[in-house]
């Protein structure tokens, strides 16, 4: 037991972690074209702001539709949605994996890919 506890820091340490990257925050304000999945129209604010629209019928009243803030901390990106009734409020976490002045692709808490066009 007392060769085991020697070890697992040995293999531990083996695990790299993933790589982040710096994003520059002004990379994200303008207004990106969801490419996949609901097909939203997102538009970042500088500030700390935003807005999203649905450009599809599917789910008009969308909770996760309307203003949001947002923060970023490297490549973690929080967007904070108020709901459509403002009574509360409803977060969900990005980690931005590409991002060019055009193009962007971001996973979701679900570890879903979703990908950008800036317009």
């Amino acid at each position: 037991m007392a060769l085991l506890a020697m070890l697992c820091p040995l293999f531990v340490g083996c695990f790299k972690d993933e790589e982040h990257i710096d994003v520059d925050p002004a990379m994200l304000v303008g207004t990106w074209q969801q490419e996949n999945g609901s097909r939203g129209q997102w538009t970042f604010h500088s500030g700390g702001t935003g807005n999203k629209v649905v450009t599809s019928d599917f789910d008009p009243d969308d909770e996760n539709n309307g203003d949001f803030t947002w923060t970023l901390d490297r490549d973690e990106l929080e967007l904070t949605f108020r709901g459509t009734s403002g009574l509360f409020e409803i977060p969900h976490e990005y980690v931005i994996k590409e991002i060019s002045s055009s193009s962007m692709k971001w996973k979701d808490e679900a570890d879903r890919t979703m990908t950008f066009t800036k317009r």
